[in-house]
Formats: structure tokens, sequence, C-alpha cells
């Protein structure tokens, strides 16, 4: 990923089967990343983006599905709990 080269303030990854909702990443400005096999945003966290979150959430794909939210720290990345 191209962590090391960005100023982003916020690094959202989603996880696990994603395949269902795949097409919704993308046009959320998800990239994936073959190596680690998640789909990854850099930048800020919009309404959009929580609102999608929240009803994936609330969709019966929501199995199998992980959401981890990082905040950029002036040592590295932190989880956002």
């Amino acid at each position: 990923m191209e962590l090391a080269q960005t100023n982003a303030k916020f690094l959202i990854v989603a996880l696990g089967k994603t395949y269902p909702v795949k097409e919704e990443l993308k046009s959320l400005g998800f990239r994936w990343n073959v190596v680690n096999q998640v789909w990854y945003r850099l930048g800020e966290i919009t309404d959009l983006h929580c609102g999608f979150l929240a009803d994936v959430a609330e969709r019966d794909v929501k199995r199998g599905i992980y959401y981890r939210i990082f905040e950029r720290r002036e040592n590295g990345w932190r989880e956002i709990p």
C-alpha cells in the first residue's frame, strides 16, 4: 500500500468476504491491494463512507466483512476503536 508516501489523515481497510460489495467499494474510492488481499481507502472519512459502512453492517452480507479504521499520528498509524 502507498502508506509511506501519503499525507492522508485516515485509512479505512475492508477485508474478509468483500466480493458482494466490491463495486460499492470501488465507487467510494477504495482500491484493491492484491498483496494483502484487502480493500483500502486513504483520505478523509465522509458521511457517505460512514453511511455505507453502517448500511453494510445492517445487511446480511455483513457476515465475513470487517472494517478497520486508522488515524495517522506523528509516530505512525493508530487504529480507531
